[in-house]
């Protein structure tokens, strides 16, 4: 299954096998939403955008401000930027809601249906979105979108090629 931990683990199995030259293509299809930045220096909009694991929990009752076993674009960052350190050029499909830059349409707007989850849906009160993040502290990995302007001048870093659904604060129209 596409679990949290599968995911990770799988990119990183990638990154350790990629050598210069490889190219990696990476198709993730599924569900995605938004929750607060854990660290609000690399998100402009205060929101990591998430991509819904097999395993995602809704957000803890007592805690309603992160869903357990999500993939933020952080964690999807560095795993994209551990594979084009090795070399690798990555061609990469992201077909879910809040993805990043690129939207694609429908035909008609008839045919047009909204299938998105909001965070809400999954226990996270809008309240969650007023509480400023944390300071960043450590070194983090370059959120999604940011992982092929970061490194343009590293000869030895493979490429990215990135295709995105929606654009980060959208959800995708079926």
């Amino acid at each position: 299954l596409a679990t949290h931990k599968a995911i990770l683990d799988h990119l990183a199995e990638i990154a350790q096998k990629a050598r210069p030259g490889d190219f990696v293509y990476l198709h993730f299809s599924g569900h995605g939403s938004q929750q607060p930045a854990k660290v609000d220096a690399n998100e402009p909009d205060g929101r990591d955008e998430v991509f819904l694991a097999a395993d995602t929990e809704m957000a803890p009752k007592d805690n309603p401000t992160y869903m357990p076993n999500v993939l933020t674009d952080d964690e999807i960052g560095a795993g994209l930027k551990a594979i084009r350190k090795a070399g690798a050029f990555v061609w990469v499909v992201f077909d879910n809601c809040h993805s990043g830059t690129a939207t694609r349409g429908a035909p008609d707007e008839a045919d047009v249906a909204e299938r998105k989850i909001e965070p809400a849906d999954m226990g996270i009160p809008d309240s969650a979105f007023a509480a400023p993040a944390e300071e960043e502290s450590d070194t983090r990995a370059a959120p999604m979108a940011a992982a092929s302007s970061d490194d343009a001048g590293n000869a030895d870093e493979g490429g990215l090629v990135a295709f995105f659904a929606a654009q980060s604060t959208e959800t995708t129209p079926e």
